[in-house]
């Protein structure tokens, strides 16, 4: 990915959060299962989320296996992180109106016309990530890798330490500097994907879609059927005392839900489902036993 990708990306997921999430924005909390004053205590915490400029992840990690055939792929990794985003940044997109629904990219417009290169410069110069990987390993048909790793991003540095089997303890750096290419790219990326979200086609696109919305309710509603979150009991950490929920989406009984297949079947021969270029005519044929079909063989895959 290139230097505007990511810049394009991280602006994503810096800002994308606080726009869906406002107040009014087309993400709710799921409450299923709390009190009234637990469940106050999760919206209050996701409103304060929109002002967090830093934050630390005291432990992450991640186990992933992948079967295809015979051949198999395995994954694992355990660390530590801390992250710093732009004071000016979070205060930004706190301003920012929220999306009302799935088909409102006005926000996203204002989002894209305030951004120019004097914004990402400031952005990747007050960013910061350290990322420490404790011990990671890889198994996959002919290799197998493992090792540990720390990484910096900082005052518009990345810095890199792997771990050597001679137990050298070796950093490796380099800036992270745009060009004068890099930034004619990043202008006109911008203006590029302006033109398009402001085109007449797009805003036809937009139209047709919203038609889906009573069907992307349906399944919303239904979703939050199984999703359910329990208090768990109070934790201290690094000197306070923390609220602690543990969440739980049931799969097998959504996709075992009698009303699923007709909101999916409905989904799809949706004539508004065109505007995703997708191909529906063979969706004209489909019948709601086919689809509880597939959702029951999804449902047995899973464990």
């Amino acid at each position: 990915m290139s230097l505007i990708g990511l810049v394009i990306l991280l602006i994503a997921l810096l800002v994308g959060g606080p726009v869906m999430a406002q107040g009014g924005g087309i993400y709710e909390t799921n409450c299923n299962g709390l009190s009234e004053a637990d469940c106050q205590i999760l919206k209050d915490s996701a409103q304060m989320t929109q002002s967090i400029h830093s934050f630390t992840i005291p432990a992450w990690a991640i186990d992933l296996s992948l079967e295809a055939g015979p051949e198999s792929i395995m994954v694992e990794g355990s660390g530590s992180a801390t992250v710093v985003l732009p004071e000016f940044l979070t205060a930004w997109a706190s301003e920012m109106p929220a999306m009302t629904s799935p088909t409102d990219y006005a926000p996203v417009i204002s989002l894209l016309q305030q951004i120019d290169v004097a914004f990402v410069e400031r952005l990747l110069a007050e960013t910061g990530l350290q990322l420490t990987i404790d011990n990671a390993a890889l198994q996959a048909p002919g290799q197998t890798l493992s090792g540990g790793a720390d990484v910096i991003f900082k005052d518009s540095s990345l810095y890199v330490r792997l771990d050597s089997p001679t137990g050298a303890d070796a950093w490796f750096g380099e800036p992270v500097e745009m060009t004068d290419t890099d930034r004619e790219d990043l202008m006109q990326s911008l203006e590029e994907m302006l033109t398009q979200l402001q085109s007449e086609e797009f805003q036809e696109s937009l139209a047709q879609m919203s038609e889906l919305t009573g069907a992307y309710d349906e399944i919303i509603t239904l979703v939050n059927k199984y999703i359910s979150t329990t208090r768990n009991a109070d934790a201290e950490l690094m000197g306070q005392t923390m609220y602690t929920f543990t969440t739980t989406f049931d799969v097998k009984g959504l996709l075992a839900d009698p009303e699923l297949p007709g909101i999916v079947l409905r989904l799809l021969q949706n004539p508004a489902m065109a505007a995703l270029d997708m191909d529906t005519e063979d969706m004209e044929n489909l019948n709601e036993t086919q689809v509880q079909f597939v959702l029951m063989t999804a449902n047995l895959l899973i464990k």
